[in-house]
């Protein structure tokens, strides 16, 4: 089906592949007798970029929010930035920042039935996810529910996730991920946060 040829290149049903990608190590952990030599590799690995872990652990605002559905990728986003994945740190910071958007209009968004007010139905807020991120933003400012101070922080994380999903081969940088989240902390601090 495939074989290496002299060149180092990879070579798939007559097709020629020049610079591949190669993990085989969830084959290789199958076999148990492998398991603890791959561990050793990964521990030397996560302790040769410990220092810079540290550092960028140092740049993070300590932070205490209610807990929402927010909560897991703000995590996520702190954490991949912390290991130096900066491009899924900034894609978590928006993934983040919206989820606090959606939230925030769910839990502000009553029916009136009749002379009562009543919360919208958990089987329609599925259609929340059909609504752009620019669209609520909007929403929750006109409705006074986020302070205009948040326009920029908002607008600003759409401009850095737009950058990164429209262009082919661009390599995200620390400095954009650090702006991604000093945008989501802006947003955080003015919404879900307890300092």
């Amino acid at each position: 089906m495939f074989n290496f040829n002299k060149g180092g290149n990879l070579k798939i049903k007559n097709k020629k592949f020049n610079n591949i990608y190669l993990d085989t190590i969830p084959n290789l952990l199958k076999d148990k007798k492998y398991e603890k030599e791959i561990k050793e590799q990964l521990l030397a690995q996560y302790n040769d970029k410990i220092t810079e872990i540290i550092n960028r652990y140092k740049i993070l605002p300590a932070i205490v929010v209610n807990h929402g559905v927010y909560t897991k990728s703000l995590i996520e986003a702190r954490q991949v930035y912390v290991e130096g994945y900066f491009y899924s740190c900034i894609a978590m910071c928006c993934v983040t920042a919206e989820k606090i958007a959606k939230e925030i209009l769910i839990q502000n968004l009553f029916i009136q039935q009749g002379n009562n007010l009543e919360k919208i139905p958990a089987e329609a807020i599925k259609y929340f996810e059909k609504i752009n991120l620019e669209t609520i933003r909007e929403i929750l400012l006109k409705s006074k529910l986020i302070s205009v101070n948040l326009r920029t922080p908002y607008k600003n994380l759409a401009e850095l996730r737009n950058k990164y999903m429209h262009i082919r081969e661009i390599t995200a940088t620390k400095t954009d991920a650090i702006s991604a989240l000093k945008f989501l902390h802006n947003i955080i601090e003015e919404t879900v946060s307890f300092i």
